[in-house]
């Protein structure tokens, strides 16, 4: 768990409202630093699509997040990290609805269990 709390250091990052300005994500560094991080420290199940198809077959993702175990924030991790950067609009989504934010605080719930 101590590679993963490394990601806790984000949670600043992504509570702060200017993050997505005018619609935009904000361009700096640190949410390539987070991508970075997240990649490094094994919190992506890169076979995320499988996973999740097996395990929550229909489900709303996000809905997912407030009860998810290790595993299954792990498969939400590769979701949102690796699909979204294909979209047209890269990781716009998960950092306006908060998904981002929401993934790094049930990171903390678990690792302080």
């Amino acid at each position: 768990m101590n590679n993963y709390a490394r990601l806790l250091k984000f949670i600043p990052y992504f509570e702060d409202p200017t993050v997505l300005t005018l619609g935009y994500r904000r361009q700096d560094d640190e949410i390539t630093a987070f991508v970075d991080e997240s990649h490094q420290c094994g919190i992506i199940n890169k076979e995320y699509f499988n996973y999740l198809q097996e395990k929550a077959p229909g489900e709303e993702y996000e809905a997912l997040i407030p009860t998810a175990d290790m595993d299954m924030l792990k498969a939400l991790f590769g979701y949102y990290i690796c699909q979204k950067p294909y979209a047209m609009k890269l990781w716009e989504e998960p950092i306006k609805e908060e998904i981002f934010l929401k993934l790094l605080y049930r990171l903390k719930t678990l690792s302080e269990a």
